[in-house]
C-alpha cells in the first residue's frame, strides 16, 4: 500500500511536469472574494493533511460537516477564479493548484514534526468554535502556506493597476512564526 506521502509526492511531479508555474497572467488579477476563497481553501488542505498526517481523521470529518457550506462555497469560488483566468485550461489548472496545495501543506507538515500535529489539533478546536460565516477570516488569519502568486484586483477593477502583490504569496505560517 502506497503511503499518503508517496502519493503527494507522485501527483506533484505530475503537475509540475504537466504545467507552467501556478501564476496567473496580468489580466489574471484575484478578486477579493477569490483571495478568501484560495485561503480557505489553504486552510481547509492544511487541515486535510494534518488528520491524515497526525491521524485526526474525525476532526477533519467533523469539520468538514459543519462548514460545508462555506467549504463548498470556496471551492466553486477558487475554481471559478481559475475559469475566469485560464479559461478552457481552467479546471486542469485548478486541480494543479489543488494539488500543489496539499504537497505544500505536506511539505510543511515534516518541516515542522510534531509541531503540525499540535497546531493541526488547536485549529480542529478553534475552528468549531466559530460561528457561522467566520471560517473565511479564520482562514486567512492563520497565514497558511498559499503557493500560488496573483496581483489582488480592487473590488471595482478586473485588471489592476499598481495594485499590492496578494497575500497568497505567503511562505510562512503564523504558527511556525510565533514558535521563531
Amino acid at each position: 500500500m502506497l503511503s499518503f506521502r508517496s502519493i503527494l509526492a507522485g501527483l506533484g511531479a505530475l503537475a509540475v511536469a504537466s504545467s507552467p508555474a501556478l501564476a496567473a497572467p496580468g489580466p489574471g488579477c484575484l478578486q477579493p472574494p477569490e483571495l478568501s476563497a484560495l485561503e480557505l481553501r489553504a486552510l481547509q488542505s492544511r487541515l486535510m493533511v494534518g488528520a491524515v498526517g497526525c491521524r485526526q481523521e474525525e476532526a477533519y470529518n467533523a469539520f468538514v460537516r459543519r462548514f460545508q457550506r462555506e467549504l463548498g462555497s470556496a471551492y466553486h469560488q477558487a475554481e471559478g477564479h481559475f475559469r475566469r483566468v485560464h479559461g478552457s485550461q481552467g479546471r486542469a489548472r485548478f486541480n494543479q493548484f489543488d494539488t500543489q496545495l496539499a504537497l505544500t501543506q505536506e511539505e510543511e507538515r515534516i518541516r515542522q514534526g510534531s509541531f503540525f500535529c499540535r497546531d493541526t489539533q488547536v485549529y480542529f478546536r478553534e475552528a468549531m468554535a466559530l460561528d457561522a460565516g467566520q471560517l473565511a477570516r479564520f482562514g486567512a488569519e492563520r497565514n497558511v502556506l498559499l503557493p500560488y502568486r496573483a496581483e489582488t484586483c480592487s473590488e471595482s477593477e478586473t485588471r489592476p493597476s499598481g495594485s499590492r502583490p496578494a497575500r497568497a504569496a505567503r511562505t510562512t505560517s503564523a504558527a511556525s512564526a510565533q514558535r521563531r
